[in-house]
């Protein structure tokens, strides 16, 4: 269900599943003012409307290429290596709500240098 605020969200965290992106964004004081479910598809659409901010997303597959267009629109990105994204798992018996944890972690942890384009051909 999406939960939408009047708040702008500072910081906003992507969870990539399988066909879904969950979005969590978070205002400047940590209170949770974005939650939605959105199409790998959409992200981009769904984020080109908002004032930049810093995003977080666990690093995979699919994520080079939403990393590079969020980057173009003027985000900060972020891409998390899953070994850290691990410790956040949601419990077995809520599978349809990601998990309530910062979406940025903390600066002692090492981020991921996105892929451009050329890196990413075959």
């Amino acid at each position: 269900m999406p939960r939408r605020t009047n708040a702008a969200p500072v910081t906003i965290g992507i969870d990539p599943g399988k066909k879904t992106f969950h979005l969590i964004g978070l205002d400047a004081r940590g209170g949770i003012v974005l939650r939605e479910k959105v199409a790998p598809d959409r992200v981009v659409a769904r984020l080109s409307n908002m004032a930049p901010c810093l995003i977080g997303i666990e690093a995979g597959m699919g994520t080079h290429y939403v990393t590079r267009e969020l980057l173009a629109i003027g985000h900060d990105v972020r891409q998390v290596p899953p070994v850290y994204a691990k410790p956040f798992p949601a419990p077995a018996y809520r599978h349809s709500r990601p998990p309530e944890c910062p979406p940025v972690p903390i600066q002692r942890f090492q981020f991921f240098r996105f892929k451009i384009a050329v890196s990413t051909a075959i």
